[in-house]
C-alpha cells in the first residue's frame, strides 16, 4: 500500500536518528532506520515484514525525511506493533557485536517513539477529542485481566516491569496517553491484547520439570531369588559369572526379557530386542550341543586307546 507523502518527526535514540508519521490517525515507524540501527541486515527484515503484513500492519508510505526535503518510500509499521516485531528477535543468533543495540531496542525504543508520540510534537491534536472513554466498570476488568496475567505467569521480582510494559502495550496499541482514555467500544479488544500479550523468558515463571518415571529395578539380589535353583556362582571384583548351561535352561528367567515384556506392556514396541535376545540364546544352545558332541567323541576315542592297550 502506498500513500502520498507524509512529513516524519526525527526521534534521536542510541546515536541514530528514527522517525514517526501519522498514518490513519495513529503513529507509524518506518522500519529501515530501526533495523540498521539495531545492526541487522535489513533485506532480511524487509522480507519477513513483506510477507506477512497482516500480522504486523505493514504498509509503504512515501516520507519525508531530512533537510532536502526529498520524499522516500518507506516500508512502515504501526508503532503499537513494534513491540512484538522486536521480540521476534533472537539476541543469541545476532552477531556478537551487534547483541548490546539490539538489547537496548528492545527494552527502550518502543517506550521512546511512544513517549514522543504522547508528549511530544506528534501528540494528537486535543480537537479531535477522545471518544467515549473506558467506563469505571471496564477499567477495573482490564485491571483485573491484566492483573491475572501477571501474577499466574510472571516471577515475583518482575512483576513491576510487567506492569508498566502491558500498560505501556496497551497505550501504544490504541493510541492513548492512559489506558483509561481506550474507547469504551474497543474494551474487548483491549481485553483480547491482554490476553495475547507475549512477555520475554525472563518475566516468566520456571516451568514445572515433568514428574519422574518410577524406575524399574531388578537388582543383582532379585534376578537370583528369581532364579533360586542357581546354587554356583563364581565371582570377581566386578561381575557373577553364570555358567552358560543355567543361561539356557527352560527354567531359567531373563530380567531382560522380563524387562521387555513389561515395557511392550506400556506400549513400547520392543520386538527386535525380544528377538536379539532369543537369538543370542538359541546360539548359545546350539554351540554348548557341539562342544558336548565334541567332549563324548574325545571321550570315545580315549576310551578305545586304553581298551586297545589292554588287549596287548
Amino acid at each position: 500500500m502506498k500513500d502520498s507523502s507524509t512529513s516524519a518527526v526525527t526521534v534521536p535514540f542510541n546515536g541514530n536518528n528514527l522517525f514517526l508519521v501519522e498514518h490513519n490517525h495513529e503513529p507509524y515507524v518506518p522500519m529501515r532506520p530501526v533495523v540498521t540501527g539495531m545492526g541487522l541486515a535489513w533485506q532480511t527484515q524487509q522480507k519477513k515484514l513483506s510477507e506477512n503484513t497482516r500480522r504486523w500492519g505493514t504498509v509503504t508510505l512515501r516520507v519525508t525525511v531530512g533537510k532536502d526535503g526529498k520524499s522516500r518510500e518507506m516500508v512502515s509499521i504501526p508503532l503499537r506493533k513494534l513491540f512484538g516485531w522486536m521480540s521476534t528477535i533472537q539476541v543469541s543468533r545476532v552477531k556478537t557485536e551487534s547483541q548490546e543495540a539490539v538489547k537496548k531496542y528492545q527494552d527502550e525504543c518502543d517506550d521512546v517513539l511512544a513517549d514522543h508520540w504522547t508528549k511530544g510534537s506528534l501528540k494528537q491534536p486535543s480537537s479531535r477529542g477522545l471518544p467515549n472513554p473506558l467506563s469505571p466498570s471496564c477499567q477495573r476488568g482490564l485491571q483485573k485481566a491484566i492483573a491475572s496475567r501477571i501474577y499466574s505467569q510472571v516471577v515475583k521480582d518482575r512483576r513491576p516491569a510487567a506492569f508498566k510494559k502491558i500498560y505501556s502495550h496497551l497505550k501504544d496499541r490504541f493510541g492513548v496517553a492512559k489506558y483509561d482514555q481506550i474507547p469504551d467500544e474497543r474494551y474487548t479488544e483491549a481485553l483480547g491484547a491482554v490476553e495475547t500479550y507475549s512477555f520475554n523468558g525472563d518475566f516468566l515463571e520456571a516451568e514445572a520439570l515433568p514428574e519422574a518415571k518410577q524406575v524399574k529395578v531388578l537388582d543383582l539380589d532379585a534376578w537370583l531369588d528369581m532364579n533360586h535353583y542357581i546354587q554356583h556362582r563364581q565371582k570377581d571384583s566386578r561381575y557373577v559369572l553364570i555358567a552358560p548351561k543355567y543361561l539356557i535352561d527352560s527354567e531359567y528367567r531373563s530380567p531382560t526379557l522380563r524387562l521387555v515384556k513389561e515395557m511392550e506392556a506400556e506400549g513400547h514396541s520392543l520386538d527386535a530386542c525380544r528377538l536379539e535376545v532369543i537369538s543370542l540364546r538359541h546360539h548359545l544352545s546350539s554351540c554348548i550341543s557341539k562342544i558336548e558332541q565334541m567332549m563324548g567323541i574325545a571321550q570315545g576315542i580315549k576310551v578305545q586307546a586304553v581298551s586297545f592297550t589292554r588287549q596287548q
